[in-house]
């Protein structure tokens, strides 16, 4: 198969004619098949809300004691209708006042003492400091994050009901996607830890995808007002199997990380003005956030990866 790639500027490609010679029909059937059975494998949503509106409940408990705040705020996985089997919930407190490390102590304190959460892991020095926590009761894992005045990290609500509006529109975007996940958690290019990309980063390069290079596009989504920009009659169904397939097809034979700029803010293609070969991933409301990004070598080794597998 590695015949069929070429190397311009130290970066793969392949042709698309690399596949040709394969049918498609029994391809997307098998894939429909494996979105079927790990799609199949989620908690029922009713399930999974009924759980997580008892978390909260009982977070709201313990922070009454030792914090003041306004409220509690869900985002992420768990709610922008990505979730996997293994999604972890996402929660953010907003507190009353700045200095977020006092109160993270504080919290962390009386969630220690209490019985309704297990404390896995305190991150108190990251960009976004967090309280990783088990629920007892429900046994979900949870992320305990804190927005402060001065920084009211409204970015990540916008985030959350801007993908969940992509899912609304069509939830065979998340079924295809969460084949993509399951993959990439066998591998290094699933988590930044390793120099690949987060769930996160993935989720905007699918939506770019799906909405900038597939044959069957998809709407884009104002992330402003969070409705969809439909010129043309919306297509009356899309094919999960279809979609995944596609999107293999995209990452090893045509997405240029020198060429392409990730960008979801605009319907547009914006073509990268820099000279590296890193994969930059903006995010869709901190413009000025590169960290989701792949360097060039990992880029080169994440298109040979989805080669092999497609």
């Amino acid at each position: 198969m590695l015949s069929e790639s070429f190397v311009k500027d130290g970066r793969v490609f392949f042709s698309d004619s690399s596949f040709t010679n394969v049918k498609e029909k029994p391809i997307l059937q098998n894939i429909l098949n494996l979105i079927e059975r790990i799609n199949e494998k989620l908690v029922p949503i009713e399930k999974l809300h009924q759980n997580i509106s008892i978390l909260v409940s009982d977070m709201h408990r313990v922070c009454k004691k030792c914090l003041r705040f306004g409220g509690i705020k869900y985002f992420g996985s768990s709610f922008n209708g990505f979730r996997s089997q293994h999604s972890d919930v996402d929660i953010m407190i907003e507190l009353d006042y700045d200095g977020i490390d006092k109160q993270l102590c504080r919290c962390r304190s009386y969630l220690k003492s209490s019985e309704l959460f297990m404390i896995k892991e305190v991150v108190r020095h990251a960009h976004v400091p967090i309280i990783k926590v088990i629920h007892m009761a429900t046994e979900l894992e949870c992320d305990v994050s804190f927005s402060v005045p001065s920084i009211p990290r409204s970015d990540v609500l916008w985030n959350t009901q801007l993908l969940r509006s992509y899912c609304n529109l069509y939830p065979q975007i998340a079924d295809a996607f969460r084949v993509l996940k399951f993959i990439l958690n066998c591998t290094r290019f699933g988590s930044v830890r390793t120099k690949g990309l987060s769930t996160y980063g993935h989720t905007i390069l699918f939506i770019y995808f799906i909405t900038h290079h597939w044959s069957t596009k998809i709407p884009f989504i104002n992330p402003t007002t969070f409705q969809p920009l439909i010129g043309k009659e919306l297509p009356a169904s899309i094919c999960p199997a279809k979609m995944f397939h596609d999107y293999l097809l995209f990452l090893a034979c045509r997405l240029d990380s020198s060429q392409h700029a990730i960008n979801i803010r605009t319907p547009k293609n914006i073509r990268n003005t820099g000279l590296t070969g890193r994969l930059y991933i903006p995010d869709p409301y901190i413009t000025k956030n590169l960290g989701l990004s792949m360097n060039e070598n990992r880029v080169y080794e994440f298109k040979l990866f989805v080669f092999s597998i497609a």
